[in-house]
């Protein structure tokens, strides 16, 4: 249910746009042989949607001033448009917030480590990107993670399935 102060944009274009987002990446096929031998075992916890600065946490803002340097926070937050979206990542072995998962219109998804600003992995247009090969394990659990809890309305590919271009990183290093 939408707050009362949030002014987001929740046009009919803006509706179809989310759930053609969703619908494109829950028809993915996940057909690959790779099994990763230890996954860490992940979940989305403590979802919400800020709009203001209020909102959030000190680590948080700084985060965001990160990612969106030079913007400043306020002014991104202000524009009704971004949808701004955000959880905790939490390895449910130790308990532990290992990861803040961000995500704003367009399909734009952040992975940041918890404590820090240190970016994990980030994306657009509902992909995240495919860099390093040590980011398949947490790919895969993200994957997990997020099927598990569908609250993000922006919805993220961990595409930790794509073979190919997985293989192809292996080739380069």
């Amino acid at each position: 249910m939408p707050r009362d102060d949030d002014k987001r944009d929740t046009s009919p274009t803006t509706q179809a746009q989310q759930s053609q987002g969703q619908e494109s990446i829950d028809a993915r096929a996940r057909e690959t042989s790779y099994v990763p031998q230890r996954p860490p075992k992940l979940a989305l916890k403590r979802y919400r949607r800020p709009i203001n600065v209020d909102e959030l946490t000190e680590q948080e803002q700084e985060q965001l001033e990160t990612i969106w340097h030079p913007l400043r926070v306020l002014d991104v937050l202000s524009e009704p448009e971004n949808q701004l979206e955000v959880a905790d990542v939490v390895d449910l072995d130790s308990e532990q917030v290992v990861y803040r998962l961000w995500a704003w219109n367009y399909g734009v998804g952040y992975l940041v480590e918890a404590d820090s600003n240190d970016i994990v992995a980030r994306g657009r247009q509902h992909n995240i990107d495919i860099l390093r090969l040590a980011q398949r394990p947490i790919f895969f659990a993200m994957d997990r993670a997020l099927q598990a809890e569908p609250s993000f309305e922006q919805r993220l590919s961990f595409g930790w399935w794509k073979d190919e271009e997985w293989d192809r990183l292996d080739d380069e290093n």
